[in-house]
């Protein structure tokens, strides 16, 4: 499986690629409006004939003109849509993540909860991939931009269908910043709670690239190494097939020398500055039982036996 976390979306324009849906068509809104809304229809009326002609800004003032006068009941939820959706379509993503968050927010009950929270994580994923000048954001939208809005998506919507690729996503763009424990903790997350959806392999080799990357970092950290050690292995045991596999096994051959050498390193240790000969060579034997064909083994058989010929000299 690889990885389309950051895959283009193709069609040509905002308008094409934002999947508009019932937008400003009256079809959304065949609720009669409350007396106390049933006056303002008129904007309702105006904001429709807007959006059929693609005046996407104008029909979005005119939604936005009608829900401060009429704010709550069904007729407002249907408003709301439509003036989130006008301006998706005009290019204002920002303003319409925002429209959705308080959509949710004014009708967390009635609000149709799974629709929003897909055209959040559209808007969302959109902006994770979409290009600016580079002389402002290096060519690409900074993630941290981004980061906030994959986290309302995930505390809006606990037992979505999408969380699992929100949370893949969210994982990938703390990745792209560097910030691999980060990244780690969400793809760990997405591992435990959701096992058998489709992003459970991307985000077991994801982890698994992060917690080595950090044991780069922190080569003395013995936790990391293990951490390492286990995701890989844990990978490898589910999906022995995946693309990723070549690649994993990379990372369990150097990982494996390096615990070989943090294990010789305790062992030489007691021997050379704790000057320990029966903690050392309890070491040595140690080492040579976990690691019998390492680079250090022969060194390790070499020492244990002049350690042993001293403690019977003594």
């Amino acid at each position: 499986m690889k990885n389309q976390t950051l895959a283009a979306v193709s069609g040509p324009g905002i308008a094409v690629l934002l999947l508009v849906v019932g937008c400003a068509t009256g079809g959304t809104r065949a609720i009669t409006p409350p007396p106390d809304c049933a006056r303002w229809q008129a904007l309702i009326d105006r904001a429709d004939q807007a959006a059929r002609q693609g005046r996407w800004n104008r029909a979005a003032a005119l939604y936005r003109k009608y829900l401060k006068r009429c704010t709550d009941g069904s007729h407002s939820i249907a408003a709301r849509l439509d003036y989130a959706a006008a301006l998706r379509s005009a290019g204002r993503l920002h303003d319409a993540f925002e429209a959705y968050v308080e959509l949710l927010q004014r009708h967390p009950a009635a609000a149709p909860r799974d629709r929003v929270l897909q055209h959040m994580f559209e808007i969302a994923r959109h902006l994770a991939q979409q290009r600016h000048a580079r002389w402002l954001f290096g060519g690409f939208t900074l993630p941290e931009r981004v980061v906030p809005l994959l986290e309302q998506i995930i505390s809006f919507g606990p037992g979505w269908e999408g969380t699992p690729a929100v949370l893949l996503l969210l994982g990938e763009l703390h990745r792209q910043m560097h910030e691999f424990d980060l990244a780690a903790e969400k793809f760990r997350r997405l591992i435990e709670k959701y096992p058998d959806s489709p992003e459970a392999e991307e985000a077991a080799f994801a982890q698994a690239a992060c917690l080595y990357r950090l044991s780069e970092r922190y080569p003395n950290d013995r936790g990391l190494l293990d951490s390492a050690w286990s995701a890989i292995s844990y990978f490898l045991d589910r999906f022995p097939r995946s693309d990723y596999a070549p690649m994993a096994r990379s990372y369990r051959e150097a990982l494996l020398k390096r615990r070989a050498q943090a294990e010789f390193d305790v062992a030489r240790f007691y021997d050379r500055i704790g000057r320990n000969p029966q903690a050392a060579l309890r070491a040595y034997r140690r080492f040579i039982r976990k690691y019998p064909h390492s680079g250090w083994t022969d060194a390790a058989r070499r020492r244990i036996q002049e350690l042993e010929r001293q403690l019977s000299e003594n």
